[in-house]
């Protein structure tokens, strides 16, 4: 497995592949990999002839904060070796990670929906915003797989695909979920098995929001997910119910639309989605 570490050499490593005529497959993960993460790796190798995985690398997994360059030093120093053998072992052909900001560049977004902006005004603008244009760009990758459990990032990243042009074709896997329904995260390791259950039985009940026979108003649906969250004993961040193509909040159910679904106990954040069709 080939390690790439800087910009030109992920260019001369796809430009390479590209001549060779081989399909690329790309994945990009923050780190820590798991179950989850191995499932989109088979799915990327079934479809393609290489695969890339870009690690952008951190130990942090609050939502929406910044990743920022002492985290990214931690993640070096104590899980990075352990990705790369976990990547090595799935069948990876190649693992970037790019230490260096000089790598980072940001992408204009003047001409993006305010919706979009408010979600890549949080964390996502140093983050995202910084490494997945140029990333993408440099991978030439015919094929990028993502997970449905980061449905909004999902979005983000259609939307850098489409804005610069790139013939990337995008596959989205169901969120892998344990046998009692909590998605599959690096954050459930910091969860006692008691918790665990109560953050599956949040997610069972969240789930069959997708399966009522018709939808009452988003504010409805967002305090029967309170009651759900509040009789486990955790704590609800958001209930939030958006457009799957727009990423407007909506206030009444009448396109596809996800409820991006957060909620903690202490300081382990649980993230999950909830996929609505009107009926």
């Amino acid at each position: 497995m080939k390690t790439i570490n800087t910009l030109n050499e992920m260019l001369s490593y796809s430009e390479t592949i590209k001549n060779e005529n081989k399909k690329i497959a790309q994945i990009d993960v923050v780190g820590d990999l798991h179950l989850a993460h191995l499932e989109l790796i088979k799915e990327a190798k079934d479809k393609s002839d290489v695969v890339i995985v870009n690690i952008d690398g951190t130990t942090d997994y609050v939502v929406d904060k910044e990743l920022t360059a002492e985290e990214k030093e931690i993640y070096q120093k104590t899980l990075l070796s352990k990705d790369i053998l976990f990547c090595r072992d799935a069948g990876v052909d190649a693992l970037c990670y790019y230490s260096d900001r000089d790598f980072w560049g940001f992408h204009d977004t003047s001409n993006a929906t305010e919706a979009f902006k408010y979600f890549i005004s949080k964390y996502h603008q140093s983050y995202l915003m910084s490494i997945w244009p140029k990333q993408l760009e440099a991978c030439k990758a015919d094929i990028t797989v993502i997970g449905q459990k980061d449905y909004y990032p999902d979005v983000i990243i259609k939307y850098f695909i489409n804005e610069l042009n790139l013939p990337t074709e995008i596959i989205v896997l169901p969120t892998i979920r344990d046998e009692n329904g909590l998605p599959v995260s690096s954050r459930n390791k910091f969860l006692t098995s008691g918790q665990k259950k109560r953050a599956s039985y949040i997610c069972r009940e969240a789930q069959k929001i997708s399966e009522w026979s018709s939808y009452p108003s988003v504010e409805e649906i967002k305090k029967h997910i309170k009651n759900i969250i509040s009789n486990a004993r955790m704590f609800f961040i958001t209930g939030n119910i958006y457009s799957s193509t727009t990423l407007e909040k909506l206030t009444t159910i009448n396109e596809e639309a996800f409820i991006k679904l957060i909620f903690k106990f202490k300081d382990v954040y649980i993230t999950d989605n909830i996929i609505l069709q009107p009926k």
